[in-house]
C-alpha cells in the first residue's frame, strides 16, 4: 500500500506529517494540519444549517355579494406563533373589511387562542386598543362575536357586521 503525501498549500514542498480533529458539541468540526516545513493549516468544517420553519394557517372568507365589483366583506385570519411577549404562543391575527358602511371599515385584531383578546386597531382612524394599555376594550371598541359578527370603533363609527 502507497502511502500519500500532501503538499503544503503555502510553500509547495512540505508534506503532511500530523493532523488533529476536534468537535464541538454544536457540530462544527475543526482541523489542524502540520506540514513538515512548519506550516500548519487549519480547515473548519460548520454543520448544516437547519431552518425551523412556523407553519402559518390562513383562512381568508369573502361574501358572495357585491359592492362596486368588490366582496361585500373580507375575513382574513392568519394563525401563528409570533406573539412579541411569548413567542412560543399561538396568535390569531384577523382583518374584518366591509365596504358596506361609509366609511369603510378595516379592523386588525389579535387574539390568543383562548379568545383573549390582545390587540384591536381600527385601521380608519387610527384608534387602537393595546392589553398593556391603562384605556379599556369596551371605551374604544364595541365587539360582540356571540351571535354575529359585529366590530364597531367608538371614535369615528366604522363597523363591520357579518
Amino acid at each position: 500500500m502507497e502511502e500519500e503525501y500532501f503538499k503544503c498549500s503555502t510553500c509547495e514542498t512540505g508534506v503532511l506529517v500530523s493532523e488533529s480533529h476536534v468537535e464541538s458539541p454544536s457540530g462544527e468540526r475543526t482541523g489542524t494540519y502540520y506540514y513538515s516545513c512548519g506550516h500548519r493549516h487549519h480547515l473548519m468544517i460548520a454543520p448544516p444549517i437547519i431552518h425551523n420553519r412556523e407553519i402559518t394557517i390562513s383562512t381568508k372568507l369573502q361574501s358572495g355579494e357585491k359592492i362596486e365589483n368588490q366582496p361585500r366583506y373580507e375575513i382574513n385570519e392568519m394563525c401563528k406563533k409570533d406573539d412579541l411577549d411569548d413567542p412560543d404562543k399561538y396568535v390569531s391575527k384577523i382583518y374584518y373589511k366591509t365596504r358596506e358602511h361609509l366609511p369603510h371599515a378595516l379592523f386588525q385584531i389579535i387574539q390568543y387562542a383562548s379568545g383573549e383578546i390582545k390587540h384591536v386597531h381600527c385601521k380608519t382612524c387610527d384608534s387602537q386598543y393595546q392589553y398593556k394599555s391603562t384605556d379599556k376594550l369596551e371605551d374604544l371598541f364595541f365587539i360582540d362575536f356571540s351571535s354575529r359578527n359585529t366590530i364597531e370603533c367608538l371614535r369615528c363609527h366604522a363597523k363591520f357586521e357579518q
